[in-house]
């Protein structure tokens, strides 16, 4: 038996993949921007405000982008398996788990030099 891939699948598995996440600094908040989908871009004061930011914002961005069935460009070396016409009868998927704070020492390079970029995404229930 065939499942579809639901949308809120489709969410849950892109938000998911190891996005590039470039993370600056300006006028001393940190600001990210997601450089496989150009509309993504957050800011916080802190590490915790970027990562609920950054959350929000591709969460908002992919869900407008699959109902409209725009093309998601994946990360390198990823295919979305809905488009490579695998069914969801994978169950649950081994999502990466990624957590910027714990990340420390790519902040740290962002304190000293003001940008670096960050492989991950973070993945947080809602914060």
């Amino acid at each position: 038996m065939t499942i579809a891939w639901t949308s809120e699948r489709k969410l849950e598995h892109a938000l998911s993949l190891p996005w590039t996440v470039q993370v600056t600094t300006e006028d001393g908040e940190f600001v990210a921007r997601v450089a496989e989908l150009p509309a993504v871009v957050a800011c916080g004061e802190t590490e915790k405000e970027l990562q609920a930011s950054l959350y929000e914002a591709m969460e908002a961005v992919l869900e407008v982008m699959l109902e409209h069935g725009d093309l998601i460009q994946p990360p390198a070396n990823v295919v979305l398996p809905w488009l490579a016409g695998f069914d969801d009868t994978l169950g649950d998927i081994t999502y990466f788990e990624i957590d910027l704070q714990a990340d420390s020492k790519a902040f740290e390079h962002i304190r000293a030099s003001a940008t670096a970029t960050v492989s991950h995404v973070p993945s947080l229930a809602h914060a």
